[in-house]
């Protein structure tokens, strides 16, 4: 997969659309489903926040004042994306509100998609240089893996070393 932070974070609107399309195919009883595919689009959006609110956005406002507006609405829909992810983590599969949060979710990532790939963009694969671009892509990747893989619990490496 490519380094480029604008690649990546496509790749991530593809699989957060995929996975609330899921989510919305599947039927209301069906909680295990619901509680999977909550779990991957709560991981999904953390990943992309993330990389929004901790490179691309600090980037387009230092480097491209001209998209200081847009990258302004684009951290303040991330802010309500960012609450409403948080309530969907704390939520019980089948709580009915559960669904009802999914599809305003949907909706939000729809817009946040559109303008994403639409307006802003295009206009920073434009201003940023493909370096800068994969510096970022790589900053990203990096901080994921680190998210992903927490430091070893002490107390778990000592279990599984008596054990062994």
């Amino acid at each position: 997969m490519s380094d480029d932070v604008i690649v990546l974070l496509r790749e991530d609107h593809k699989e957060l659309r995929r996975d609330l399309r899921a989510f919305t195919r599947t039927r209301r009883v069906d909680t295990a489903r619901h509680a999977e595919l909550r779990d991957r689009v709560v991981r999904l959006w953390s990943d992309h926040l993330d990389a929004d609110n901790g490179h691309m956005y600090p980037e387009v406002r230092d480097r491209v004042p001209d998209l200081l507006h847009e990258a302004l609405i684009a951290s303040e829909r991330n802010e309500l994306i960012e609450r409403l992810v948080s309530e969907l983590e704390h939520l019980e599969p089948y709580d009915e509100r559960l669904v009802a949060k999914m599809y305003v979710l949907a909706d939000l990532t729809e817009d946040h998609v559109h303008f994403d790939e639409q307006e802003l963009f295009p206009l920073v694969r434009e201003a940023v240089g493909r370096s800068d671009l994969q510096r970022l892509g790589r900053q990203v990747k990096s901080d994921r893996k680190d998210s992903h893989n927490p430091p070893d619990d002490p107390v778990s490496s000592l279990v599984h070393a008596i054990l062994q």
